[in-house]
């Protein structure tokens, strides 16, 4: 690319920097200017310190980011009560059947007019369901245009817009794609994650080019969110490049004695998952797998190590857990640390590394396993059912046969065999893994970084022409004024609610949402 380009990055919060590290760098690396908007500067439970967006302002002048400034746009509360409804819907496809889960957290997020006929069954027949999706999509996108996007985009005057990961359940990240389509900006969304475009929302606002990381998302945008194929591009997972050219930082016995296991035993790592796919149960489940490995009768198994790792996102079970045996089973480290700068890196790729396999239920450090070429390992366990074959993403690692990459088992017994002959020849499940990074990671082939070719789209497509959109007419300005009186509505009921009341309610939705967390799916019972 002969012209440096302004690209601005729309994020949802801060907790993006570790999944789009590696886009970011590779634009900053091409001679790009980067500015990244989030749109809510907390990052979630998770450990103070920077962030890698601190990290980059400090390696790379070109490189800012700031929180947008908040919204006073009384429309916004009733369109994304809209966008949930749609969202909804679409967990009420034959495809999202399995998907219990998925589809609770929707419907606790819909309003009543989506939640009552799918309670009443009226959008059981299939033309009714898509009827009354096409109708929310139709009022849904005559909402108006986003001043504050408006704004963000007028003032760093980008020749791209890139959003990521936009299908978060009720976004407004689309209302940045509206803004930009006004002003005849091109658009990119990137998808970060291997689960974006299954576990979330629906994709309302179509991107001029779609970015995924293989030919199984590729599918995913185009046959669940109706994207045109010729606009979405597979690359890789441009989020995990880094950990291709990673490097031990310490020997297999020296790292065993610095978390406090036995530097004579091997050991297995258990990677936690957040808080929607385990909640505080993985305690628990933790504890019994443990135990089983201790009482199974096999040496291999009795005297294996066990290092436990929480989920960066999901940690305040653990540090009050009693777990630890010294020198046979560790939880570290405690504070959920997620791998942003050098030393959290280190230790988290050393933990993988020297790990003999490693177990999860689902989550993403399971992927990131297999590039360091370690076996994984799963039981599908009824307390987790549901966001395990309850979730579309978690069947592209647990394919059938040797194309998958996880080792599903259906029982302890299984499990625990698996587990004890992995620990007697671990490189059984070499070629099998090799499988699964040419496909789903490194669809270019296992020396091509994804990066490089993700930002080689973003340059396309900030050279293609592209006029601005009209402004719309009066159904636009009709829905606009209808929208914003309800959201005017909605802000003075919230005011003359009593405070009291107001902590009432969201204690009573916050318990609601960890009962749901820990209900057992359907299929489970």
């Amino acid at each position: 690319m002969s012209m440096p380009l302004r690209i601005l990055v729309v994020l949802r919060a801060l907790n993006m920097d570790r999944i789009t590290e590696g886009f970011l760098r590779g634009a900053l690396d091409a001679g790009h200017t980067v500015h990244v908007a989030l749109e809510h500067r907390k990052s979630g439970p998770t450990t103070e310190g920077d962030s890698l967006f601190d990290v980059l302002v400090d390696e790379y002048p070109e490189f800012s980011y700031d929180g947008l400034p908040r919204r006073d746009e009384p429309w916004l509360y009733p369109a994304t009560r809209l966008r949930c409804a749609i969202d909804f819907v679409r967990y009420l496809e034959p495809e999202f059947a399995g998907a219990e889960r998925l589809r609770s957290r929707a419907r606790s997020r819909a309003p009543w007019y989506a939640r009552l006929p799918a309670a009443l069954r009226l959008l059981r027949p299939a033309p009714l369901r898509r009827a009354f999706d096409r109708f929310l999509r139709a009022v849904e996108r005559r909402m108006p245009v986003s001043e504050r996007s408006l704004a963000m985009i007028r003032d760093f005057e980008p020749d791209v817009v890139v959003v990521s990961p936009l299908v978060e359940t009720g976004s407004t990240q689309g209302d940045h794609l509206r803004a930009a389509d006004r002003l005849g900006i091109p658009t990119v969304l990137v998808v970060s994650s291997w689960d974006n475009l299954t576990t979330k929302g629906v994709i309302r606002d179509a991107p001029d080019v779609t970015i995924v990381w293989n030919e199984d998302q590729v599918r995913e945008a185009v046959e669940l969110h109706g994207l045109p194929a010729d606009s979405v591009v597979a690359t890789g997972a441009h989020s995990h490049d880094h950990w291709f050219a990673w490097e031990p930082s310490t020997g297999a016995r020296e790292f065993a004695a610095k978390v406090g296991l036995t530097p004579e035993r091997p050991f297995l790592l258990y990677t936690c998952s957040s808080g929607f796919i385990a909640g505080d149960d993985e305690v628990a489940f933790v504890r019994e797998w443990a135990q089983r490995l201790a009482a199974s009768g096999d040496p291999e198994l009795k005297s294996v190590g066990v290092l436990v790792r929480p989920h960066p996102q999901n940690f305040r079970s653990w540090l009050d857990a009693d777990l630890d045996e010294p020198g046979r089973m560790v939880v570290w480290p405690r504070g959920g640390v997620a791998p942003t700068d050098r030393q959290s890196k280190e230790e988290y790729f050393d933990s993988l590394y020297h790990a003999k396999a490693v177990v999860g239920i689902n989550t993403s450090a399971l992927v990131d396993s297999a590039i360091v070429r370690r076996p994984v390992f799963t039981m599908v366990h009824d307390q987790f059912r549901g966001t395990q074959t309850g979730t579309l993403h978690f069947s592209y690692l647990a394919r059938e046969g040797d194309d998958g990459l996880l080792n599903v088992a259906e029982s302890w017994d299984e499990h625990l065999d698996q587990l004890a002959s992995v620990l007697r020849a671990a490189d059984g499940h070499h070629e099998r893994i090799e499988r699964f990074l040419r496909a789903f990671i490194r669809p270019h082939g296992l020396d091509q970084p994804a990066a490089p070719l993700a930002i080689d789209a973003v340059e396309r497509a900030a050279l293609a022409e592209k006029n601005p959109l009209s402004e719309g007419g009066l159904i636009r300005w009709a829905v606009g004024a209808i929208a914003s009186a309800l959201g005017r509505l909605h802000l003075l009921r919230e005011r003359l609610r009593p405070r009291a009341l107001r902590r009432k309610i969201v204690r009573r939705r916050r318990r609601r949402a960890r009962m749901r967390r820990r209900k057992p799916s359907k299929a489970s019972r």
